[in-house]
Parts: C-alpha cells; sequence; structure tokens
C-alpha cells in the first residue's frame, strides 16, 4: 500500500496495515469494550492505510463498534466467537480472519476430520456471502510431528477448494 507519497527509506503508517485488539475484554459489555478500549484505539487505528481488528477475544455482538473503526478491512474470528453472529453482522464488507482450533496439533495423531469439520463448519456458515482467510495460529505444539502443519494446510485447501466450486 505504498501510495503516491511512499517513499521506501521512510515508511509511514499510512502506508502500511494497522492492527489492535482488546483480549482482555473480551467478556464485557459492547459499550465497555467501546469506552475503554476502542474509543482510545482509535487515535492510533486512524494512521494506518488499512486496519485489522482482533485476535482470540470473541468479537460475536460487537460488529456495530468494529463498523466505527476507520479503514478497517480484517476482523478475527477466532474459534471462541459465535461464528454465525458475527458472520451475520459483519457480512461482506471485511474479511473474516479465522483462526481455526490449534489443538488438532496437540495429539498424537493427528484428527484430520477434527480440522475438516472446524474449516467446514465456518466456512458453511459464511453461505459464500463473506471474504475469509484462515490462519493457523497460537499452535503451542505438534508433539514432535510439524508434518501435521502440512496436513492441516492440505485438508485446509480441499475444504475451500470444495466450498468454491
Amino acid at each position: 500500500m505504498p501510495g503516491s507519497d511512499y517513499n521506501p527509506k521512510w515508511v509511514k503508517p499510512h502506508n502500511m496495515w494497522g492492527c489492535s485488539n482488546a483480549q482482555i475484554f473480551s467478556e464485557v459489555s459492547p459499550e465497555m469494550h467501546w469506552e475503554f478500549a476502542i474509543e482510545h484505539d482509535l487515535k492510533w487505528m486512524e494512521r494506518w492505510k488499512l486496519t485489522y481488528y482482533g485476535c482470540c477475544e470473541p468479537l460475536a455482538g460487537k460488529g456495530h463498534l468494529l463498523k466505527r473503526i476507520p479503514n478497517l478491512r480484517k476482523v478475527s474470528c477466532s474459534p471462541w466467537n459465535d461464528s454465525r453472529k458475527a458472520i451475520s453482522e459483519l457480512g461482506s464488507d471485511y474479511v473474516l480472519s479465522r483462526k481455526p482450533i490449534p489443538t488438532v496439533f496437540a495429539t498424537e495423531k493427528f484428527d484430520t476430520e477434527l480440522a475438516r469439520k472446524d474449516i467446514r463448519e465456518f466456512l458453511d456458515a459464511t453461505d459464500g456471502e463473506c471474504h475469509v482467510e484462515f490462519i493457523m495460529k497460537d499452535i503451542s505444539t505438534v508433539r514432535y510431528h510439524p508434518d501435521h502443519l502440512w496436513e492441516w494446510e492440505k485438508v485446509c485447501m480441499q475444504e475451500v477448494q470444495r466450498f468454491a466450486t
């Protein structure tokens, strides 16, 4: 996102993505989330060309607040979210950044069907009306099986391709 005034020797916030989140506010009311987090973060988020909001905190029920963030383009949709509610609130206006359940890597044998079920349920909930990305993060172990990461990627791509047809 360089833009017309881009200088590679001095990259400014309006040439980059910014982000914010408020994981500690996951269990507060939308009003408190706005008053004690987002409202203050706006001073930061307004500086960026495009903004991403969220991490692991469930943001369903707070879509009306997120829509007030200037230049917001991506919103986290963690497995602890009410995905259908978040999808309904945000629709196709934003990229929903889905963080699938990382516990599929915590077992000795990779559970292909559990991974597939998680991805498929989210895609089906979008009903083809949303922009979606899948980002596997917060992995604490692969139990000495890094190959399970590649297996997950294959399952994810299979499900995305199945859904796209």
